[in-house]
């Protein structure tokens, strides 16, 4: 026989386990559940299901005859037995949902004569089921508004569209419901029922033989569901389906906490008549054992049973948290991914409450067995707003409203939520409604499905969008062409739902209303407003394409030239347009021989993008709006690149932080990544000399610099009279022990840095301000940059090697970044990621740190050398470049007597062609193409010289006719 949980056992150890524990006393007695080795043939009835188009009531009659076959046909002998020694026990009940048998106040002399039926799979203790409330506040005063609870889950915008689960209802199977308290009185059935009938709205299960609903006399806990379900008054709303009606039954006596009946309590609801039951859409269960325990087989397959019927089940987590392992025993089932479906809670601020129960399932944790399955472990489900929450307060409990603490009334505002999404769609089943409640939730916590928040806090409004029975769908094409637009968004004007057409210019959207109207808009092309729609039908879609008109054009064009030769580069141009969504590539081009290239754009934002090959900058970025008819030109007159990025780390996320900071200084640099091959030492030279190589590794492990061919290019490199930046954790302690490390930078392995993110600068040093090494924060600007086992460096004696860097707050835990002078070269080694380093409230940042550096490596002028006559100065490239017949140079510069400086333009041959007096700190020059004597010149090179000071500088132009 099968072993169903910590509380369940095989017929052979039966005795020694209730003689051991519960049987310490002869004369005690004992609550048992008898388990029979029959139950239903789920995945039989399921495959008869999909093949026939029943309905809700027809499969309700078919799977409770067959249950009811099977609990009578395995039952019977044992029920004889039973009947004919009633001086063993009090009284039994048949389950016949689970296929049990219920014996309260049993003997030890009866359980012992049970051995011999081999239609017995398992005895167990009944389960003792708890109702979970945490913290009870003193009565608050009604709120006047909707709860935030039930904002949170966005079950408004539901009701501005009429959905407030009218028609609806749902079953409470709690401690019972005060129906007298006005935040639920008027939604129970039973107002609806002729008294003959009202027994078909409540359920006593405990044998009080009450009549109309009632609460305990003190923990309401039942009231407390119900109402954040549906409750609502004149005056506020704390309940997510506000019109949807409610039933339930008595299953707590006043005296205790527990739980009693559950069983009973689900056969009185699939049993309901059908005026009832066809309009049951979800059963509330705020209740379960301690965690770290699973349920009985047959319960779950029971549980499942109800949900063919088309009623959906929800299961608090539990109260248990916050260490994991501590659903609750149903919630722990993992049997597909919406069953069964578990709640968690959390407070106002979407964090976890303490309280609540954590996974993984103890139904599927390392080990699983059917009908468990390990990939359906993660729990909870879902969560919503359990913590400090309002609620109706029973009449015996003094009344109103207070505020609680439990997953109980998490689990009720997805009950609620269920009652909404029947509303929209009455024939949805319970595993669309759920999955869609899944797939819609808002992520918390780590990414995905996690054994904290499960899938994050539903969403009932996008859920709704996914399960709607109408449906628009169609193409979207171009007026003239007829071809397809891709990236055009398509809006329910009435509902803001939207979609964007596919490739092949497709859209699909499932409309929450049956009149509709429609924004079309694609980049390009001008917006269109669709009205006068036919009036949508459940389950008929109406398929329609509409056509857009392009908006005007203009031609964007340019040459892409070197600045010293202005000979014609191959280069990659990318037009993105740009629009609400963010950038999307709308057209490309190549240059020609000439180097000239030319895009025909509709009028919009656009960033042009000119990508040129190596040795050139990798890229230029340019935004620019297009207006119709009018033509503009982009032109990209380039040096090579003074510093090339050796990017040896294979993160996307890294590169972007090393472009963004040789950016942000304004440098031309090429990116070459080391896993399509390594340039020779012939292409190294081709940068614009002298040049610096920067080799970033990130978090790369073992042998991060490849012996044979990594180090000998850098130190060919460095021999040629170029300067390196070595930057990356574990650089070391790889390399550490070879011969360029040790021998050409004079520098080994001191072992890894883990205690803190300090890094600061030598006083010193460049790396300092005013004789104070800077701090540096070495945290990471993106996960992939985060750091974990930074090198510290030793320095090896009568070497060159000094230390710029050291770790920790005050630089006394070791070496973290070393400069070394060779004859004729510069090198920087840091033993952590340069990406890594994220700017303090003092300024420090990744910025200032490479642009000290750089400085050092005599790629930048630095601070100091340049204060002395110029404090700042800025020479743009003319534009437009080639030009006619006109082009404007920009410059800035602040130094005392600035009135003095001067723009010169003079010929290939050394002559001055005209001369600008610089009067403004920041301003422009725009030349005419003309000399002193206002006479056109003719076409070529120009050059133009900036004077200021003892500053100078140089740039090449080209006149064109």
């Amino acid at each position: 026989m099968k072993q169903r949980n910590q509380n369940s056992i095989s017929l052979v150890g039966i005795f020694i386990f209730l003689i051991s524990t519960a049987f310490a006393n002869l004369n005690e007695t004992q609550n048992i559940r008898i388990y029979f080795d029959s139950n239903i043939d789920l995945e039989f009835f399921k495959r008869g299901f999909e093949t026939q188009n029943l309905t809700k009531l027809q499969k309700r009659e078919i799977l409770v005859k067959e249950l009811k076959r099977i609990s009578n046909s395995s039952q019977s002998n044992v029920k004889n037995f039973l009947e004919s020694n009633k001086n063993l026990y009090k009284n039994y009940s048949t389950l016949w949902g689970i296929n049990a048998i219920e014996v309260q106040s049993a003997k030890k002399s009866l359980i012992q004569d049970l051995e011999s039926f081999q239609e017995i799979e398992a005895i167990s203790q009944v389960p003792k089921i708890k109702s979970n409330s945490k913290t009870s506040f003193n009565n608050s005063n009604q709120i006047s508004q909707v709860s935030e609870a039930v904002n949170s889950i966005n079950a408004p915008k539901l009701w501005n569209l009429g959905y407030f689960g009218n028609g609806r209802t749902a079953m409470i199977l709690d401690s019972g419901v005060d129906g007298n308290h006005p935040y639920v009185s008027a939604n129970w059935l039973g107002n609806f029922l002729s008294a003959n009938d009202i027994g078909n709205a409540w359920y006593d299960s405990i044998g009080t033989n009450t009549t109309f609903p009632e609460d305990k006399h003190s923990n309401t806990h039942g009231t407390g569901v119900a109402s954040l379900i549906l409750g609502h008054s004149a005056n506020d709303t704390i309940g997510v389906a506000p019109n949807a009606n409610w039933i339930s039954g008595k299953s707590t006596p006043d005296s205790q906490s527990v739980i009693l009946n559950t069983q009973l309590g689900l056969q009185w609801a699939i049993s309901l008549p059908d005026s009832v039951f066809d309009n049951l859409d979800v059963i509330n269960n705020s209740y379960g054992t301690f965690g770290d325990s699973c349920a009985a087989d047959a319960e779950f397959t029971f549980y499942d049973t109800i949900e063919m019927m088309e009623v959906s089940l929800i299961w608090e987590a539990g109260d248990n948290g916050p260490n994991p392992h501590t659903i609750n025993d149903i919630a722990s089932g993992a049997i597909s991914p919406a069953n069964t479906f578990s709640v968690g809670s959390i407070d106002n601020q979407n964090g976890i409450s303490n309280f609540s129960s954590r996974g993984p399932s103890s139904c599927a944790d390392t080990v699983a067995t059917l009908p468990h399955s390990l990939a359906f472990g993660i729990k909870p489900e879902v969560v919503t707003q359990g913590e400090n929450v309002t609620v109706a307060k029973g009449s015996f409990a003094g009344g109103g409203t207070q505020s609680v603490n439990s997953s109980s009334f998490s689990t009720a505002l997805v009950s609620g939520a269920i009652c909404l999404l029947k509303e929209v769609n009455p024939e949805a089943t319970p595993d669309e409604i759920k999955t869609a409640l899944l797939n819609t939730a808002t992520d918390l916590g780590e990414p995905g499905d996690d054994n904290t928040f499960g899938m994050g806090i539903i969403d009932v409004y996008e859920a709704a969008k996914e399960i709607s029975p109408y449906e628009i769908s169609g193409q979207i094409l171009d007026s003239l062409t007829s071809f397809p637009i891709q990236f055009a968004s398509v809006k329910i004007i009435q509902t803001d739902q939207e979609t964007t057409s596919s490739v092949g210019g497709n859209y699909s959207l499932n409309p929450l209303v049956t009149n509709i109207s429609l924004e079309i808009s694609a980049f390009g092309y001008q917006p269109k407003t669709i009205t006068n729609l036919p009036t949508l039908i459940e389950g008929t879609p109406l398929d329609t394409n509409f056509v857009l008109v392009q908006k005007p054009t203009a031609n964007v064009g340019g040459s892409v030239l070197d600045e010293n030769t202005f000979a014609a580069l191959d280069a990659q141009i990318y037009a993105f347009a740009k629009d609400v969504n963010g950038e999307f590539l709308y057209e490309t081009d190549f240059t020609n021989s000439s180097g000239f290239y030319t895009m025909s754009l509709p009028e919009g934002n656009y960033r042009i993008r000119i990508e040129t090959e190596f040795p050139y900058p990798m890229r230029e970025d340019k935004n620019l709006s297009v207006v119709g008819g009018v033509a503009q030109s982009f032109n990209h007159i380039t040096d090579k690149a003074q510093i090339i990025l050796m990017d040896d780390d294979n993160s996307t996320a890294i590169d972007t932080v090393y472009e963004a900071l040789m950016d942000s200084l304004n440098l031309n640099f090429y990116r070459w990544e080391t896993n399509n091959g390594l340039p020779t030492i012939l292409e190294l030279n081709e940068l614009n000399q002298p040049s610096t190589m920067i080799w970033y590794t990130g978090n790369d492990e073992n042998d991060v610099l490849e012996d044979a061919t990594e180090i000998p290019l850098i130190i060919a490199y460095l021999n040629n009279g170029s300067n390196i930046l070595l930057t990356g954790q574990n650089l070391a302690e790889s390399e550490g022990n070879g011969t360029f490390f040790q021998t050409i930078l004079g520098i080994g392995y001191d072992g890894n840095h883990t205690t803190s993110n300090e890094v600061r600068g030598e006083d010193s040093g460049f790396l300092a301000n005013s004789g104070q090494g800077f701090l540096m924060e070495t945290i990471g600007t993106n996960p992939e940059s985060q750091q974990n086992s930074m090198d510290k460096f030793s320095i090896v004696p009568n070497g060159n090697a000094q230390a710029v860097a050291n770790y920790g707050t005050n630089g006394t835990d070791g070496v973290a970044l070393v400069t070394t002078n060779g004859a004729n070269w510069k090198a920087v080694v840091a033993g952590f990621d340069l990406a890594s380093i994220q700017e303090t409230t003092n300024g420090v940042s990744g910025e200032l740190v490479m642009e000290r550096i750089l400085q050092y490596l005599d790629i930048l002028a630095d601070t100091e050398e340049k204060s002395n006559a110029i404090s700042k100065f800025r020479l743009a490239q003319n534009y437009p470049n080639p030009f006619n017949p006109t082009t404007t140079i920009n410059y800035e510069l602040e130094i005392r007597n600035y009135e003095s400086g001067k723009l010169t333009i003079f010929n290939v041959l050394g002559e001055t062609v005209k001369e600008f007096e610089l009067k403004n700190k920041i301003g422009s020059i725009v030349w005419n193409g003309t000399n002193f004597e206002n006479k056109p010149v003719s076409s070529g090179v120009y050059f133009y010289r900036f004077e200021a000071g003892e500053f100078s500088k140089v740039k090449k132009m080209l006149l064109l006719k």
